[in-house]
């Protein structure tokens, strides 16, 4: 399993594509999943951790009509994405839209995935945090 920690920031150029981390590329695999996350972020999970995040929200009888519900949240607010050879993945429209991505983002690991912010989003973010963790 891999783990991801640290904090780097990468730019973006017009066509949406960025340059992942080194620290973070062997672990993500050369295709994995790029999520919405809860506050604005991306989130890319390598495919087994993928598996795990979606079946710990999706339990359940297929029957229901609320687990195909949260099935299909889940699923469509993600997307399948890769890494080219020179270590780049191409950030799809939709999810530069959700997250606000524009030229710079800030790489985060967190723990089983990587969270990817546009800079100015994770600076705001920051800056309304109260507990001991801020700079």
């Amino acid at each position: 399993m891999a783990w991801f920690v640290g904090e780097h920031q990468r730019g973006v150029d017009e066509k949406g594509r960025v340059i992942i981390p080194s620290e973070y590329r062997q672990a993500l695999g050369e295709n994995f999943i790029a999520a919405r996350g809860f506050d604005k972020q991306l989130s890319l999970y390598p495919l087994d951790e993928w598996s795990q995040y979606f079946n710990k929200y999706v339990e359940g009888d297929e029957n229901d009509p609320e687990v195909r519900r949260k099935r299909r949240d889940i699923s469509r607010r993600a997307n399948n994405a890769k890494q080219d050879s020179q270590g780049r993945m191409c950030i799809p429209q939709e999810l530069r839209d959700y997250a606000g991505i524009t030229s710079s983002v800030t790489f985060i690991g967190d723990s089983t995935h990587v969270e990817v912010w546009d800079s100015e989003v994770l600076k705001a973010y920051d800056a309304e945090r109260t507990d001991d963790f801020g700079d």
